[in-house]
């Protein structure tokens, strides 16, 4: 039997890191095209914001928020290009009624079609805002259907108000909102088998407490959502101290997100 023992010395140093190394995070480039719908129809005299757009019919459609004074109510336009559009005028209007949920504002819509149109917008009443819900068979002519998303219970992060919201239909209604707690915005989320009643699920959340305050962060909100079979595609906006961005992040599920 013969026992060998081995000794090995490398003659080798390791080379040091290049001084000039950076690690950004990836970013989508966008190209502006200018303004393609400005103020100046006698209901949107003051403000034209806040659209939301579908392709039907042949024709892009567009639903905005829309003001001529002090209050907002939401108005139509339609375009065979998405770039050159006619207003058609005011489709749905706040309530003419004190105390009612849409009585001060209604805006901010957001519209999808799915055997008819169908609108989940928010309503004002000079205190809270909350989600309501209008149905239409032409897109044009909207029956109100009420609340359908109020505030939520005290210590949640939706507690002084539901804001902006992003509908996908996918077997079951998917949404992307904004909840405000009387402190910070967050983006929650809640599902429905009708689009009326919907369920939260709080364990969804992009919110200024997560890893994203990487961003500096002091707001997380106003998401939109498209899925294209394999991937949920989320554009929404981050206010820093100083300005908003538009940040993008992308999900398998619609639940966990990659900003």
């Amino acid at each position: 039997n013969f026992t060998h023992n081995w000794s090995f010395i490398v003659d080798a140093v390791p080379p040091s890191p290049p001084g000039d190394f950076t690690v950004e995070p990836a970013r989508i480039q966008l190209v502006k095209r200018g303004l393609v719908l400005n103020i100046g129809a006698p209901s949107d005299s003051k403000q034209a914001v806040a659209p939301t757009v579908i392709f039907r019919d042949g024709e892009y459609k567009m639903w905005y928020m829309a003001s001529n004074a002090s209050r907002y109510h939401i108005n139509y336009a339609n375009s065979s290009d998405g770039l050159s559009w006619t207003k058609h005028g005011t489709v749905l209007v706040y309530s003419s009624v004190f105390g009612d949920p849409d009585y001060l504002h209604a805006g901010h819509p957001d519209v999808i079609y799915d055997g008819e149109y169908k609108m989940w917008y928010l309503g004002y009443d000079s205190t809270f805002w909350r989600l309501m819900y209008a149905n239409s068979t032409d897109g044009i002519n909207w029956v109100k259907r009420g609340v359908v998303l109020d505030m939520g219970q005290p210590g949640s992060p939706d507690d002084r108000g539901v804001q902006t919201v992003s509908v996908i239909k996918g077997g079951e209604y998917k949404m992307w909102y904004t909840g405000f707690d009387g402190l910070k915005y967050s983006i929650l989320y809640a599902n429905s088998t009708d689009g009326i009643s919907w369920q939260r699920d709080y364990n969804v959340t992009i919110s200024p407490d997560d890893s994203g305050r990487r961003w500096g962060d002091a707001v997380v909100a106003w998401p939109t959502v498209a899925f294209d079979g394999e991937t949920y595609h989320m554009w929404y906006n981050r206010l820093t101290s100083i300005y908003y961005q538009t940040h993008y992040a992308t999900s398998a599920d619609g639940l966990k997100w990659n900003d």
